[in-house]
């Protein structure tokens, strides 16, 4: 399936990747202990992760392929014990080989291209009655990926993976920083929301969205490092579009949605 034209979960990510992709993964991850930035921190069993790939080794590998699957699965099981691999070899499957690759496909430089995060902003009200913006709570993640669809995440889905609990804008920050493609997304300025963790805004009913937006761009800074992020209103309407009208109270009109 060296065409793409069967896809299995990958070993390392998770997400359907075309099947020579998550194979190679196996492969490279187990036997020479190579890793990528993005890949999960935590240990990695190769037996678990082979699982993935052998529900679809029948359409997916040759016949040689197979055999090279089930000795290095065979070598897994008996920890380490030699094992002699034997691959039948003929002129006929020599010349077959190159007529099935003539046209070859390169699938190696493709993958997760993208991750998009759609944060809600959230708010609490003090006693003296101040709107304080202090956070923020993920409402959506898609992954952009090369050979399959789009993978998203959200309602049930997004909860059922990641921490939908509001977050404290600092806490937001090291959870985009500790996604993929987040190195370049942490960096901070001395008095920036980050450290100041909150925006404060002593008459609501007499100030609009527009007026106090500019303190929230950095939660709307839009792609990083291949990593894009939006923020939205908790009536649903985008930070961005938001804070170009200036002719209504955005602060009043999605506080009387959500109180």
């Amino acid at each position: 399936a060296y065409d793409g034209s069967v896809s299995a979960i990958s070993p390392l990510l998770r997400v359907p990747r075309p099947y020579a992709l998550a194979m190679h993964a196996l492969m490279v991850k187990h036997h020479l202990g190579l890793r990528m930035s993005t890949d999960p921190p935590d240990d990695f069993n190769f037996m678990q992760a082979a699982k993935t790939l052998e529900s679809s080794a029948h359409r997916a590998l040759t016949e040689h392929g197979k055999v090279l699957f089930d000795t290095v699965c065979n070598y897994e099981l008996s920890i380490g014990k030699s094992i002699v691999l034997r691959l039948p070899a003929s002129p006929q499957a020599v010349q077959s080989y190159a007529v099935r690759h003539a046209k070859p496909t390169l699938l190696y430089w493709g993958g997760t291209q993208e991750v998009m995060h759609t944060f809600e902003l959230c708010f609490r009200i003090s006693d003296a009655g101040a709107v304080i913006f202090d956070g923020v709570k993920l409402v959506r993640r898609e992954m952009v990926e090369d050979y399959v669809d789009s993978i998203v995440w959200e309602g049930k889905t997004l909860a059922d993976e990641f921490d939908v609990e509001k977050m404290s804008f600092a806490a937001h920050l090291d959870f985009r920083s500790n996604d993929i493609f987040g190195e370049m997304s942490t960096r901070r300025e001395p008095g920036d929301i980050f450290e100041r963790g909150e925006v404060v805004v002593e008459e609501p009913w007499e100030t609009k969205y527009v007026d106090v937006a500019a303190n929230l761009d950095a939660l709307d800074e839009g792609s990083s490092n291949r990593q894009t992020q939006s923020l939205r209103l908790p009536c649903g309407q985008p930070h961005e579009e938001a804070k170009t009208d200036s002719q209504l109270h955005r602060l009043v009109a999605y506080l009387n949605r959500n109180l």
